[in-house]
Formats: structure tokens, sequence, C-alpha cells
């Protein structure tokens, strides 16, 4: 989600003078660790219960969040209830006030951790329309980021097509709908199809079988998680 690595290269650093974020990166870890393994003695609840006896008074105190460690520990603290509770999950804090407020972006949107953020509370925001349904609360007719405008890289055409997806799921959820609007948003998308990177091709695909053992599904492979992601 983010052509800087941030998630990989800047926020383990900014975790070391961030108890909280520290706190968000073991729990979201410990979560990971037993999905694959359960009986492995990980505790993410432990450090979910850390994590909020420091938060809640932080915003409790300051009103709103001030600085980028704490805005990824509430994002990946929402992003660990949403998986825990679905629907139900955002239990804790609204992650869209994070950003935005009375007087709207609260954030300087050039710095990469805030745009890695914001990414990430589109990518919640597209998974709960796509399942329930909700208000998208993001105001998806205008590409916010540079990056999404003219894509250099990779992971910004992925990002492109995420944010298009939320455009889509927001003119759907309108009382009144043109046929002008949805061939726009079409071209918008084969758009993408045309100029993205061929790399986001599949570099093999299987046909399905529906009489083999566990549904026989159709396989795209793909270089790459953006890849797959995007497609």
């Amino acid at each position: 989600m983010s052509p800087a690595s941030i998630f990989k290269n800047i926020v383990p650093k900014l975790a070391l003078t961030s108890p909280m974020l520290m706190n968000a990166i073991f729990m979201i870890s410990g979560q990971c660790i037993l999905r694959f393994d359960p009986y492995f003695p990980t505790r993410p609840y432990d450090y979910h219960e850390r994590l909020l006896q420091s938060l809640i008074p932080y915003i409790a105190e300051k009103g709103q969040i001030e600085d980028e460690a704490t805005l990824v520990a509430a994002i990946l603290l929402r992003n660990f209830e949403d998986f825990h509770a679905g629907t139900q999950g955002q239990s804790h804090l609204s992650t869209f006030e994070l950003f935005y407020g009375p007087e709207g972006w609260v954030f300087d949107m050039s710095s990469p951790v805030v745009q890695a953020a914001l990414i990430l509370h589109v990518h919640t925001e597209v998974s709960q329309a796509l399942l329930n349904q909700p208000t998208l609360r993001i105001n998806y007719e205008n590409f916010i980021l540079p990056a999404l405008i003219s894509p250099i890289d990779e992971v910004s055409w992925g990002n492109r097509i995420l944010w298009l997806t939320a455009r889509i799921l927001q003119w759907a959820q309108k009382s009144v709908r043109t046929m002008a609007e949805w061939q726009y948003l079409h071209s918008l998308v084969d758009e993408w199809e045309r100029r993205r990177p061929a790399s986001f091709d599949a570099f093999f695909y299987q046909e399905g079988n529906p009489h083999a053992v566990g549904g026989g599904y159709p396989e795209l492979w793909f270089s790459g998680a953006c890849h797959g992601e995007s497609n």
C-alpha cells in the first residue's frame, strides 16, 4: 500500500520510541501467527488491552491524534477489531475522524506515513462496503493523493484501482444515479486496464473443473500481492 514500504521500513523504527505502536505491532503479529498456529503461546488481546490503556487517555487529553506513530497504532487497532468482530469491530474509535476534522484534513497529507495509513483506512472501508454496504465517508470523487492521479509505480497503480472501487461503491449507494455517471466510472476502470503495467497480468491461468474435489475453481497466478489484489 506504500511505494516506500512504510510498514516494513519506517513503522518499526517509529515503534522504538512509541510504546503504543510497539504494542499494536505485537497485537497484529500475534493475530497473524494464530491464524497459522492456534497453539502458539501468543496473546494478542494482552497487547490490545495495553494499547487501549495508553490510547484512550491520550485521546481524552489531546482531543485528537497528533503524531504519526499513534495514528498508525490506531489504524492497526481498527483492523484488529474488524478482523475479530466484523461490522461491529469499530468499537473504540472511528478512523475516519483520525484523518478528517471540522476544518478538513487533520494531518499533512504529503507525509508518506499518513498516506500509507489513509490507504489502509480506504482498504478497510472498501472491504466493509463489499460485505455490508455501510456508508463510505471519504469523498472518493477526488483523488486527494497525487500518486493516485498519475501513478508512477506498481503500488500506486494498485492504490488507484482500490480508490476507484471505493468511488464505484459510493456511487452505488446514492439514491439518484445516472447512466452518464456509470459510463464515466466504467471509462476510468477501462483506462486503468489499458495503462497499468504489464506486471499486473496473470502469468498462469487454469480453467476450473466443476467435477474436482473442493469445487475446482479457476486459478490465476500473479507475481506479487498487489497485482493479485488489484485484479
